[in-house]
């Protein structure tokens, strides 16, 4: 049922099933003129099947000119578009020597063809169409009541001239025998060409079975084999046409299996194509398991034997089997794993956790495996959610807030993330997530492992701490050191402090220099009179020996005891002394060390002295040297970089000037290929429109069931194959990059209920429920060929998908300054993964695979053109089996002042 505010769709073909047999004429000789001789015999089959006409035909004007001469006609439908002598100027010709009713009957609708016509004296003017059924329904009634007209004007005469008009029938009669003899004459022609066909096709069926990499096989209904192909000799090891005579099918089964052979056997008959899998015997006496798929043979409905085809599945037994080997190795790898892995699918399901994981999270592997839904992280999070292993899974995927570090390598994603509600209390765990894919690259699943990495990061937080907590430290003392040598600095000069001051003020001292990490050393320049804790191990001093009274030189490096000396020499030069120099000593095992030395004279014990505060740089001086030796290499590299550059650049302007011969090469081939297409659409078009036209009269004509539903079959794929040559083309149109619109303003409404009449057939058959809530005043820029494309396959998408007793809604509505149209259906609706890619070219939901009249091209063009109108299209569905919503959104109509 449609409703749309009051307007109604009907079936034309009810009309004129409701005109009686008796008011049609079956005295009427219809002549057809068209150079095409495939065209004029299926429009006399169409045409004599549909009235009881009699057609004649002819294929140029002066064959025409003589048949009118000759009376053998009561009207003309003559095609305007021939060689030599169009339909008009053979009009003319006809028009100087008689009256006969004269159709034009052409593809032709431009408004000057029509009016010459009628000038020129035309009595009907028809243009073709896709509704056959309608378009000649419409030109019977028109060639009857041209003739009729046409005998009611000659009446007049005959009343007047009766002797002229007896000899009149009399000639008539004679023509229709003639008539009658060259149709039966005709007849026999088209049967001894369809026998020839038969013969040849029969042919062309052994050389193509030859030809299949599959064996094809006939036997009677014994089994016994009549024909095989050149296939089954070599798959059963038989040199080619030396089958035993005699060999029935089920010799060549293995003696197990043929019970369940003889079994199937007896219900091929019922018409059921079956197939079945067996192991069969080869001559060499090798068993091959097979699979035979087997159906009737009928020669005048009765069934004479079987047919069928053997595959060859032993390669794909030994692939099954290497497939579960293969799983069942990797299986175990991951279930002896050291770290906690677990593996999804493509859906989130788990599809393993190893022996590890079930330790870390106490979750046994049974639990989970086959379940999805995130339960994989609720052992860590303690709910439901995305983990790492998602983010892998899907790229587009956010990072959660909680991991505290996220990474990725390629389609590595790696994490760290503080876990509160971890089912061992709270751990710090890293994780490595990465995507499976197949054979051929595609995604269908992830692993990810994660390790417990709690202990670590306890370890490197209190290794912070205690570095925190030493520097702090140092910085104290140093500042302590400082203030020290400035309080005993002013001690010594002013010497008015009270003994226990002093004591105090030198405990402080002593137990800062004890406790500084830096080695600090007093010295007269010849005895060393002080050195804290670090200075001895820095001097590799044991406990054991008092450093106090060694010979300071012994710790100088010997390249610089002459300088040591002569600085000692001449006291005033002390004062020179660099605050802070790097310097070699000598350790006590007399390997060198070297330090970072800041020097200052004191006065210690009364004395003049000299303070030295040293830093062991070793490390930092290796790491620096280390530091140059990288830059050395590094420069190097940049040299072979350099080179390695101009030798790219060499490479490129080569690579430059193939891509641009490749690329003209390339836009050679997609107009050759564009031509190719365009052709192949014609060619294609031609042979289809005497099917279309002669197949509908077969169907009605048939008696036999099974014939009748076989060439319903045929129309059917005609219909599939035409409109996949049409969307071809339609693509190939749209790819062109010089592809020009003209938008107009057009009205929406008329638009979607010629679309909805086109599909009325499926929509009745369904009981559909259609609502079209769009104004009648709706207009879009669009043009109204494009419009109507793109409205066609929406709706014969939605008429496709939607279940019977379903409801499709039609409505309007504004989105700024755009205009959408809605066509939504309650049918199967889209998963998230189709949504993706439902506008693709030749892509299909699961469900419309082997739909062979769907061929993946009719979303893809509404999105195309709609685009070229400056408009977007998008869907929307929730989900499996609740329906899709397409949305087609164009710019509205700028109103124009009056």
């Amino acid at each position: 049922m449609i409703s749309d505010e009051g307007s109604s769709l009907t079936d034309p073909q009810s009309q004129e099933s409701g005109k009686s047999p008796e008011a049609l004429s079956s005295d009427i000789t219809v002549l057809y003129v068209d150079d095409d001789p495939e065209m004029s015999g299926a429009f006399k089959k169409i045409l004599e099947a549909m009235s009881p006409l009699t057609v004649i035909t002819a294929g140029s004007g002066s064959e025409v000119l003589d048949l009118v001469s000759r009376d053998l006609c009561d009207v003309i439908v003559s095609d305007y578009q021939m060689p030599g002598m169009n339909g008009i100027e053979l009009l003319k010709k006809v028009r100087q020597s008689s009256s006969l009713p004269f159709i034009l009957f052409t593809g032709k609708g431009r408004e000057e063809v029509v009016m010459e016509a009628i000038n020129s004296g035309a009595t009907f003017y028809l243009q073709k169409g896709e509704d056959l059924q309608t378009l000649f329904a419409e030109l019977v009634h028109k060639i009857k009541a041209a003739v009729g007209n046409r005998r009611a004007e000659l009446a007049l005469r005959e009343r007047e001239e009766e002797l002229s008009r007896k000899n009149s029938e009399l000639s008539a009669a004679y023509e229709e025998l003639l008539a009658t003899e060259e149709e039966r004459r005709v007849y026999l022609k088209e049967l001894e060409s369809n026998q020839k066909k038969l013969v040849e096709s029969e042919q062309r069926y052994r050389e193509l079975s030859d030809l299949l990499p599959l064996v094809v096989y006939e036997c009677d209904l014994n089994g016994i084999i009549t024909y095989a192909n050149r296939q089954a000799f070599l798959t059963f090891g038989y040199p080619e046409g030396t089958l035993p005579s005699g060999l029935c099918v089920l010799d060549l089964i293995i003696p197990d299996d043929r019970p369940r052979a003889i079994e199937e056997m007896a219900k091929i008959p019922l018409g059921d194509i079956t197939a079945h899998e067996y192991r069969a015997s080869r001559r060499d006496g090798t068993v091959i398991p097979v699979v035979i798929y087997s159906s009737p043979v009928y020669k005048e409905r009765v069934v004479t034997g079987f047919r069928g085809i053997v595959l060859d599945i032993s390669d794909q037994k030994r692939s099954e089997k290497a497939i579960r080997e293969s799983e069942r190795r990797l299986a175990n790898v991951i279930d002896f794993l050291p770290d906690a892995t677990f593996v999804i699918d493509r859906e989130g399901t788990v599809i393993a956790w190893n022996r590890a994981m079930e330790q870390l999270t106490g979750v046994l592997a049974r639990d989970y495996l086959g379940k999805g839904n995130y339960v994989y992280a609720i052992p860590f999070y303690g709910t439901a959610r995305p983990i790492l292993i998602d983010l892998a899974l899907n790229r587009d995927q956010k990072p959660d807030e909680l991991y505290g570090t996220i990474s990725r390598s390629g389609d590595t994603v790696v994490g760290e993330a503080y876990m509160t509600g971890h089912a061992g209390g709270t751990r710090y765990l890293w994780g490595a997530a990465s995507p499976l894919r197949d054979s051929q690259g595609v995604i269908v699943g992830a692993i990810e492992s994660i390790r417990d990495i709690t202990d670590r990061k306890i370890t490197e937080e209190e290794l912070v701490r205690s570095r925190e907590e030493l520097e702090h430290r140092v910085e104290e003392r140093t500042a302590e050191l400082t203030r020290v040598n400035s309080i005993l600095r002013s001690e010594i000069d002013e010497r008015g402090f009270a003994e226990k001051a002093l004591r105090e003020s030198q405990d402080r001292y002593r137990r800062l220099v004890e406790l500084s990490p830096d080695a600090i050393l007093v010295h007269d320049g010849t005895d060393m009179l002080f050195i804290n804790p670090a200075g001895a191990r820095m001097f590799g001093i044991p406990d054991n020996l008092n450093a106090s009274g060694m010979r300071i030189s012994e710790f100088i490096h010997p390249d610089l005891i002459d300088k040591f000396h002569s600085i000692l020499k001449m006291p005033e030069r002390l004062g020179d002394l660099k605050l802070t120099s790097e310097e070699d000593f000598v350790r006590l095992d007399r390997s060198t060390i070297t330090v970072e030395v800041s020097s200052a004279l004191i006065t210690f014990q009364g004395s003049p002295a000299v303070l030295i505060v040293a830093r062991d740089i070793t490390g930092r001086k290796i790491a620096e040297e280390q530091l140059r030796r990288y830059a050395a290499e590094m420069a190097d590299k940049n040299k072979e970089l350099d080179f390695l550059a101009n030798q790219m650049i060499e490479i490129n302007q080569g690579l430059d000037k193939r891509v641009k011969e490749r690329t003209e090469q390339v836009f050679k081939l997609i107009k050759q290929k564009d031509d190719f297409i365009n052709q192949l659409g014609h060619d294609l078009k031609t042979p289809l429109t005497p099917l279309r036209a002669l197949l509908p009269a077969l169907i009605e004509d048939q008696l036999d069931p099974n014939t009748k539903e076989s060439l319903a079959v045929l129309l059917r794929s005609v219909y599939s194959i035409q409109e996949q040559t049409e969307k071809i083309l339609t693509i190939a149109r749209l790819s062109k990059e010089d592809v020009e619109v003209k938008p107009e303003s057009v009205l929406i409404r008329p638009v979607l209920l010629e679309s909805l009449q086109k599909h009325r057939i499926y929509i009745q058959k369904k009981e559909l429920n259609i609502s079209v809530e769009v104004s009648d005043d709706l207009s879009l820029l669009f043009s109204p060929s494009d419009a109507g494309i793109v409205f066609d396959n929406l709706i014969g998408n939605a008429t496709k998908y939607t279940s019977k007793g379903g409801s499709i809604r039609i409505r309007s509505h504004i989105e700024g300054d755009m205009i959408c149209i809605q066509v939504r259906d309650d049918g199967i609706g889209l998963s998230a993964e189709e949504k993706n890619h439902v506008f693709e070219e030749f892509y299909m939901a699961d469900s419309s695979r082997h739909d062979r009249s769907s061929s993946g091209l009719g979303l893809a063009i509404v999105r195309r053109l709609v685009r070229l109108y400056k408009g977007t299209v998008r869907v929307e569905s929730e989900g499996k089996g609740k329906g899709a919503g397409f949305f087609i959104c164009l710019p509205a109509p700028i109103p124009t002042s009056e």
